[in-house]
């Protein structure tokens, strides 16, 4: 019979804080109060701390629903689309985080990568010069930022009971014994507002670059479009998955 995980044997994997890339060491009390020692997903008592934290692109297909032996590496195993109406978040929760010293550099460049990432998905013609410019920008941002003080945005996203009733049976018979499917993950963000709040200057300089200047009013106006989105916080680049509530495979 396969050995379930239990939160007890966690302590010894990754102590009592959660470690957030880029960032200093959080304490859970801070991160979410009282409610746990971990501030793990809730959808099942079996969970696991990932020490450098997943990835996470906003949508739950990719992280929900899917069996892995080890969470980077992760194979659908429900047959179905799980949309907003699936899942369950709670717990969201604002607090600062300070950047290590060591990597305010790669955070720089995490950020501005996101940043591009996103006007490229809107169609946005990105120069390699306009590329360089928005690390630039974003890199300035950052070094100017007051003690490196940034807000963080915590949650759990879980998926609903009813869901799991429907199709846990079919993943699990699918799932080797010796793999667990993730039911619910909890998540630290790069806050939309802060984001917002930081880069409008970096994008004013942006505009004002000759790079800028050489694109067609249409990529221009793309561009707009993705600047607002980016302004309204609906964007927010930079999140990670640090921990994944389980449930076993075959039993």
């Amino acid at each position: 019979m396969k050995k379930l995980l239990i939160p007890i044997a966690l302590a010894s994997l990754a102590g009592c804080n959660i470690m957030v890339p880029y960032f200093e060491d959080l304490e859970p009390k801070y991160v979410c109060g009282n409610f746990s020692k971990y501030c793990q997903p809730t959808s099942s008592t079996n969970y696991a701390l990932i020490k450098k934290g997943v990835d996470f692109d906003g949508d739950p297909n990719h992280y929900l629903g899917v069996s892995y032996k080890k969470y980077f590496q992760r194979d659908k195993c429900i047959d179905t689309i799980i949309t907003e109406n699936d899942i369950v978040i709670s717990g969201t929760q604002t607090v600062t985080g300070t950047l290590k010293n060591e990597s305010k550099t790669e955070f720089s460049n995490k950020l501005s990568a996101d940043i591009v990432a996103l006007l490229k998905i809107n169609s946005v013609p990105v120069p390699s010069g306009l590329e360089a410019d928005v690390t630039a920008k974003i890199g300035q941002t950052i070094k100017d930022t007051e003690t490196s003080k940034i807000k963080l945005e915590y949650k759990r996203i879980d998926l609903a009971f009813d869901f799991i009733a429907e199709h846990m049976a079919s993943c699990q018979n699918i799932t080797p014994e010796d793999y667990d499917i993730a039911t619910g993950i909890s998540v630290i963000t790069v806050s939309g507002e802060w984001t917002a709040d930081n880069l409008t200057n970096s994008f004013a300089s942006i505009e004002a670059s000759a790079n800028y200047s050489i694109l067609s009013n249409d990529a221009k106006a793309e561009y707009e479009n993705a600047k607002e989105r980016v302004l309204a916080g609906q964007f927010q680049p930079v999140s990670f998955v640090f921990a994944v509530a389980n449930r076993p495979g075959k039993l």
